[in-house]
């Protein structure tokens, strides 16, 4: 399966963030960065800055090991209704 299909796969299943892809994928967030990029370009995919994570939701984030903080802007990405 290309990049390109593996992160349409996982849009359809709800992952929304390139950390969360690539736990589930194995790919490198490079490449999944790439096809994200590239599939905002067409416009088949939307993305979404949110930040200032709300402290109680720590625990279950996929990013918790590497985040800085409330000043974190987390890129989130959906499919294009």
């Amino acid at each position: 399966m290309s990049p390109l299909s593996v992160v349409m796969s996982e849009l359809k299943l709800g992952t929304p963030t390139v950390a969360t892809m690539k736990l589930r994928t194995g790919l490198s967030a490079d490449v999944l960065q790439a096809a994200l990029d590239h599939l905002v370009r067409l416009g088949k995919v939307c993305c979404q800055e949110v930040g200032g994570c709300a402290p109680e939701r720590c625990g279950t984030c996929p990013l918790l090991a590497g985040c800085a903080g409330a000043e974190v802007r987390l890129k989130t990405y959906s499919l294009v209704a």
